[in-house]
């Protein structure tokens, strides 16, 4: 089923599309109330997400466009990636028993060398590529300069680290001009970056600051005034999209980011597409985000990803296409493994919140090490919504954490203070 037939079956059956809605809003509440800490938690926008993307099941279900064998499959697989997930998630963030004494002079001068840094890198991609918001599709920008792709990679961290520090400053009330200057050029490059979710960013650094650093969780009454700029963001980059696509098909990005965000649901079961989509080598595939960057496989060996195989079953005459739906866990699993993905999806989960916190609890605790337990916490997020996608974020955080290392010592100097927290 395409996006096409899949809006005109939500136009005739909106009603039951919004119960089938209210329905998947119940099945998550607990996870919402049991594990986000606040409406800033990364976690709580991806179950957001998730609470959108599992409507599309129930509503192709409800309208008789999907399988029980299958509806049956993807609640028993969404069941089981949850149940993994929550045997290592924490309701809070812990380090180690020690603090790092922060040398906040040195952590300046990395805040204004990584903001040149992402500013210069931005500048170079829009300037060779492109720029993403006036493409067709920014997912095939750098199709024809795959070089290039590397410069998002390092500036990952960079301005993951400017965003947040920047809450800082402010809260000290320090560089404040270049605090809200890095906010700025971020709101600009984010709307030259054609997505609607890296505005978002600055939602997580708040997250980060607030309440990994200050231990305060953050409640909708506290940042009202700042929805309003929020919701705009999409509504300008529908704008200026607009420009490229034109009006209807920009609407209708705009329309399936949020009705369907599952869509990868609904261009697989129905008429029993994934049965269609062929992948070789299970573990090369799966690995594939972390091998090819280490040049450890060739690009052209490895098996096409789920979500264009999809586009292309769907989609004949775009044959061939460099885009196409995230590929959530239940539909991965059933590609490789078919029943044997609910085993797939539980481990996933396990994965999924291991990689989120356990490896941060080894470090001393300081700012320096909440913003990056911050970068970690959100990159590895990246598997509930594709595990390609998580893959590629381990990389990213792999690469960034040897530049902060470097970074910070250059700045710092070998010697590293550490304190105890019952002496601090």
């Amino acid at each position: 089923m395409g996006t096409e037939v899949f809006f005109v079956l939500f136009e005739n059956h909106i009603f039951t599309y919004f119960v089938c809605l209210f329905i998947s809003v119940i099945l998550h509440l607990y996870l919402i109330k049991k594990y986000t800490n606040g409406i800033t938690d990364p976690l709580f926008y991806n179950l957001i997400m998730t609470i959108l993307a599992n409507t599309i099941p129930i509503f192709l279900y409800w309208t008789g466009n999907i399988s029980s064998n299958a509806f049956i499959y993807i609640l028993i697989a969404e069941f089981m990636y949850w149940t993994g997930f929550i045997l290592f998630t924490k309701h809070s963030f812990s380090f180690n028993g020690k603090i790092l004494v922060d040398n906040h002079k040195a952590m300046d001068y990395i805040f204004f060398l990584f903001l040149s840094i992402y500013i210069v890198f931005k500048i170079i991609i829009y300037t060779t590529v492109g720029i993403p918001a006036f493409m067709g599709s920014r997912l095939e920008m750098y199709r024809e300069a795959v070089g290039l792709g590397v410069f998002e990679r390092l500036i990952s961290f960079p301005i993951f680290y400017v965003i947040t520090y920047s809450f800082y400053l402010i809260d000290k009330k320090k560089f404040l001009f270049w605090a809200y200057f890095a906010f700025i050029v971020h709101v600009i490059f984010s709307l030259l970056s054609g997505s609607k979710s890296t505005v978002l960013l600055l939602v997580f650094g708040y997250f980060t600051y607030t309440y990994i650093y200050k231990g305060k969780i953050v409640t909708l009454k506290s940042i009202a005034k700042y929805i309003p700029f929020l919701i705009m963001m999409p509504i300008i980059n529908l704008i200026l999209q607009s420009a490229a696509l034109g009006w209807s098909e920009g609407f209708a990005r705009l329309l399936m980011r949020f009705v369907a965000n599952g869509d990868v649901y609904y261009m697989s079961f129905p008429n029993n597409n994934i049965e269609y989509v062929k992948i070789k080598n299970k573990f090369t595939y799966y690995f594939s985000n972390i091998m090819w960057p280490l040049r450890l496989v060739d690009l052209k060996d490895l098996d096409t990803v789920v979500g264009f195989q999809l586009t292309w079953i769907v989609y004949p005459s775009i044959y061939g296409a460099g885009f196409g739906p995230n590929t959530r866990n239940p539909v991965l699993g059933w590609v490789l493994y078919h029943w044997g993905g609910v085993i797939f999806c539980f481990i996933q989960g396990l994965i999924t919140s291991f990689l989120m916190f356990r490896p941060v609890s080894i470090l001393p605790k300081s700012l320096l090490t909440c913003i990056y337990a911050g970068y970690v916490y959100n990159l590895m997020l990246g598997f509930v919504t594709d595990s390609g996608l998580g893959m590629s974020s381990i990389f990213d955080v792999f690469l960034n954490t040897i530049i902060l290392i470097v970074v910070y010592l250059f700045f710092n100097g070998p010697t590293i203070k550490l304190i105890s927290r019952k002496n601090s």
